[in-house]
């Protein structure tokens, strides 16, 4: 596997999958920084920013550039991702359904991955050579039958 190109900023890194993605990136010692209305949970650079604002987060991102010495790789946990590969995570077990209606929940025998097992997923995709890319990786339990 080829190096993950560093520094890596994650947005939504202070939860969920993103949480997972700064976990795994920060255990292989590759420099991240994270962008959320959140700080993360690891002392890592961060900026607590609205990434709705897109003034204020076009700020954040110069300034933990500035702070990481650059930004080798984004991986978008929450905000719009424009371009880039697509990760499905198909079946993820977050907060994302928290306080939501039970008809919008995984249903009682859903099969739901850990964030951190798709964010290994992740460090796959960011870890390839230069010149290959993964426009999209669909990540599920096996027997997940909310997927087609």
């Amino acid at each position: 596997m080829a190096p993950i190109p560093c520094p890596v900023l994650v947005t939504g890194g202070a939860s969920g999958l993103g949480a997972a993605v700064v976990a795994a990136l920060n255990e292989r010692e590759v420099p991240v920084g994270v962008l959320d209305l959140a700080a993360p949970a690891i002392n890592v650079p961060s900026a607590c920013v609205d990434l709705a604002d897109g003034r204020a987060a076009e700020r954040a991102v110069h300034e933990l550039s500035r702070t990481m010495g650059g930004v080798g790789a984004v991986v978008t946990a929450a905000g719009i991702d424009a371009c880039g590969s697509l990760l499905l995570p198909g079946g993820m077990a977050t907060s994302f359904f928290d306080g939501r209606p039970d008809q919008y929940k995984p249903g009682p025998a859903a099969h739901l991955n850990p964030p951190n097992v798709v964010a290994e997923a992740v460090l796959f995709a960011l870890s390839q050579p230069d010149g290959c890319v993964v426009r999209e990786l669909m990540v599920c339990p096996d027997g997940e039958d909310s997927w087609p």
